[in-house]
């Protein structure tokens, strides 16, 4: 049984409109790109307790997990920004829990004013903390992403590698158990934006020095439409961290 302590908000206005943005408690804010109908309520509840997901590969800022809700018909992508304490958490992320996954959604982070940004498609829990592991990619990514930029072209015939590291809070080379590679598609063959789909999970294997972890894309037996597409690297339930966001990769006919 999970008992929760929660501190709510007063309520927020949510009219209708473009770029409506509700302001709460504690320097926390979100921003729908659209409001329909006759707009609504929205409100923030805080609980020291996790969701059923339980806690996540992070050292979680403020001991506090959030959770929005909303009367209004609202149309994403939605952002959301949080303070942050840079003395306990001087490296911040933003989690929203996806599937049973927590996973880092952070776009910006504001040391001025300590906060930190991410852009979602949904609503579930939120989170700040700072990441136990980060992504360290290597061979074809690390070469596609310097060449390139993000995200890469990749022919649709092109098989991928996606070799890569885990390094933990000190920075130092890190082996976890339970690490999974899931690729979403973010983009239809037009380049138009899609609600971000879990197409794909690779099983990646750790080599026999335990210095990387490798996966294979085989677009022979997996088919994947024309797109662009999100490379997520999982550990346990949660998004190890890319600093200079996700890595991706679009296809095109050849």
């Amino acid at each position: 049984m999970v008992t929760r302590v929660l501190k709510i908000n007063l309520p927020a206005i949510t009219p209708n409109g473009t770029n409506i943005t509700n302001s709460f408690i504690g320097g926390i804010s979100v921003n729908f790109d659209r409001v329909v109908g006759t707009g609504g309520l929205t409100t923030i509840s805080s609980s020291t307790s996790p969701p059923l997901a339980g806690i996540g590969q992070f050292q979680l800022s403020g001991g506090l997990y959030y959770d929005f809700n909303t009367t209004a018909n609202i149309k994403c992508p939605c952002t959301v920004t949080m303070p942050y304490d840079p003395a306990v958490t001087p490296s911040p992320r933003i989690y929203h829990l996806e599937s049973g996954v927590w996973t880092d959604v952070t776009t910006f982070v504001d040391a001025v004013n300590h906060t930190v940004t991410g852009v979602v498609s949904s609503f579930s829990f939120f989170a700040v903390g700072e990441p136990n592991f980060s992504v360290s990619w290597q061979k074809k990514v690390e070469k596609l992403l310097d060449r390139q930029g993000n995200p890469f072209e990749l022919d649709e015939n092109d098989n991928l590698k996606a070799r890569f590291g885990l390094l933990d809070l000190a920075g130092q080379p890190a082996t976890p158990e339970n690490v999974s590679v899931e690729i979403w598609q973010t983009k239809d063959a037009t380049g138009a934006d899609i609600t971000p789909t879990q197409v794909l999970t690779l099983d990646p294997k750790l080599n026999e020095k335990k210095e990387y972890y490798e996966a294979k894309l085989n677009q022979k037996k997996t088919s994947l439409e024309l797109g662009t597409y999100e490379i997520r690297i999982v550990v346990s339930n949660t998004t190890a961290t890319q600093t200079s966001g996700t890595a991706s990769f679009t296809l095109f006919e050849k």
